[in-house]
């Protein structure tokens, strides 16, 4: 299909192929309305010839033929009535015909004075002849005289001059559609020019932002699906800004994060080194040692799950999860540090069984439970929920606190994004949510006025199969 297209379009300019095509379309319309039309005109203009003969013929057969006229005054006043050649054929038998001259048109040759004779008396037969090499209208009907004799009248009149109308038109038509021609690919050029630049600074936006400058915003003026692509860059540039800009703020964090409990675990140890023997003072350097362990551990968890989950090489098992069990699991975990930010952890009664990673559920849980403890004042109530809905298995959040901010709301799941003033690596719910949708589940944030509630909701395991 490319190479197709190549061969078609050989230009490298979109102005030049584009009025290219718009003229040769322009020029196939021109041709074939031009046969079509001036075909239709010469048909319309010789059927009118022969209707125009046919009304001759009809007005002239009115001429009263006694003994007032020869049949050559006859023909001769219905010619000079009608404005037509007129032949006057007496009928001799049924099926013979004599001119009213002899030798001006041979006996019984005239195919319409023929058609007449064989009808009945009175009718009227009529079409185009070519005579000699010139095509003529012609119509022939039956004339009485007052004896009763029968007679046949031709009248024709010549076509020839239809061609010369008909070429006059076409001269005419091919100026004009010259000048159409002309106007369009004059107007299709400019027009794909125009379509060309807009593209162009579309092509220098993309540029730019494959060289990493985020900082220009893309805008178009029009309305059509080059705005629309426009629009679709302009979202990808502000996408890739705000996550260029939270890359760089991770990294920030995330040196400061290593570097902080790296300090104080570098700081407890000369401590002990410089005073081993003091015991209750060692086991309190070893306590703040191992919490800062722990913030490492977790650090290097979170950026090992990312790793795996963009490499698609994170391995998930299928299993029915208790969630009521898992949640009570968790909240015990949780309940000394929740007692320690004066946050109060509570588990519901419901239950459900849902299918996926028991490791990988847990962890989801876990942080939901962090966040609402680091993220909430002394004071709120959380609450961890199972239950079945539709089909589905549900673990849900819940806390009294503050709702969190319309703009912290909507970015709250992607990646290196932390509420204002928030702490951690902002990695949590991020991953979380993936891990969610790699089960076939979902998280989501869902805020009312008593509070807000991180929902999970898992594939239901079948109770018969566990």
């Amino acid at each position: 299909m490319t190479r197709a297209l190549r061969l078609i379009f050989p230009f490298r300019r979109l102005a030049v192929w584009l009025g290219a095509l718009v003229l040769v379309v322009v020029l196939l319309a021109l041709s074939v309305s031009g046969i079509v039309a001036l075909r239709f005109l010469e048909n319309r203009l010789l059927d009118q010839r022969v209707a125009d003969v046919e009304r001759a013929a009809r007005n002239g057969s009115r001429l009263v033929l006694d003994s007032a006229y020869t049949a050559e005054e006859w023909a001769s006043a219905a010619g000079d009535l009608t404005g037509t050649r007129v032949v006057l054929y007496r009928q001799l038998r049924a099926d013979e015909l004599l001119p009213w001259t002899q030798g001006a048109v041979e006996t019984g040759t005239d195919p319409y004075a023929r058609q007449v004779v064989a009808r009945a008396q009175g009718t009227l037969a009529s079409g185009l002849l070519d005579r000699d090499g010139e095509r003529t209208a012609e119509a022939a009907i039956a004339v009485v005289d007052r004896s009763r004799t029968p007679w046949v009248a031709v009248f024709s009149r010549s076509a020839s001059d239809v061609g010369g109308t008909v070429e006059v038109v076409s001269g005419r038509l091919l100026v004009a559609g010259l000048v159409a021609a002309g106007s369009a690919v004059l107007v299709g050029f400019l027009a794909a020019y125009a379509l060309a630049q807009r593209l162009r600074r579309l092509d220098l936006a993309a540029q730019r932002i494959a060289a990493g400058d985020l900082a220009v915003p893309i805008t178009d003026p029009g309305r059509d699906e080059v705005a629309e692509l426009a629009a679709s860059l302009e979202t990808m540039r502000s996408r890739l800004a705000r996550t260029d800009a939270s890359r760089r703020e991770f990294i920030q964090n995330a040196s400061h994060e290593l570097r902080t409990p790296l300090f104080a675990i570098a700081g407890y140890l000369e401590l002990l080194e410089d005073d081993p023997d003091d015991e209750p003072q060692r086991d309190e350097f070893l306590a703040a040692i191992k919490d800062q362990v722990g913030r490492l551990t977790r650090l290097s968890s979170d950026l090992l799950d990312l790793s795996r989950i963009d490499a698609d090489r994170l391995d998930l098992a299928r299993e029915p999860i208790a969630l009521e069990s898992l949640a009570a699991t968790v909240a015990a975990d949780h309940r000394a540090r929740a007692e320690a930010r004066g946050v109060e952890l509570a588990v519901g009664a419901g239950a459900a069984l849902a299918d996926g990673d028991d490791q990988r559920v847990a962890q989801i849980a876990r942080a939901l439970v962090e966040n609402a403890i680091r993220h909430n004042p002394a004071g709120t109530h959380v609450r961890l929920d199972a239950s079945l809905e539709g089909g589905r298995a549900v673990l849900a959040i819940s806390d009294d606190g503050p709702p969190i901010a319309g703009a912290d709301a909507a970015r709250v799941f992607e990646r290196f994004e932390r509420a204002s003033g928030g702490e951690g690596s902002g990695l949590g719910l991020a991953i979380a949510r993936e891990l969610a949708e790699r089960m076939d589940g979902e998280l989501a944030l869902v805020q009312g006025p008593a509070g807000k509630t991180f929902r999970l909701e898992l594939p239901a395991a079948d109770e018969e199969g566990s």
